[in-house]
């Protein structure tokens, strides 16, 4: 395998820079991705707190189990599909009240 150089990763002066950077750039530039690990430790990081609300809702029994399958089959959490579901809507009306 040919050895990558990796670019610098810039100091970010807000979480809404580094937000608007990661936007625009590949982190295949910046980290080298093989030599990821996964982490299992529950207090690997004490002070992360979670920065969206939480909501919940109940789907009908059929919706959950086709949410579940499509979820599957993209290879992700039934609950991250959910989040995109949703997130997609809102930009397309918010695209919708433009016009």
């Amino acid at each position: 395998m040919e050895n990558k150089k990796f670019k610098k990763l810039p100091k970010f002066k807000s979480e809404d820079e580094e937000r608007q950077f990661w936007a625009t750039h590949e982190t295949s530039d910046y980290v080298d991705w093989s030599k990821a690990q996964v982490i299992h430790d529950q207090n690997a990081f004490p002070n992360l707190k979670l920065s969206d609300d939480l909501m919940e809702f109940k789907l009908p029994i059929a919706a959950a189990k086709k949410l579940k399958s499509a979820a599957e089959k993209q290879n992700i959490s039934s609950s991250a599909l959910a989040r995109k579901y949703v997130l997609d809507r809102l930009q397309h009306n918010r695209q919708r009240a433009r016009a």
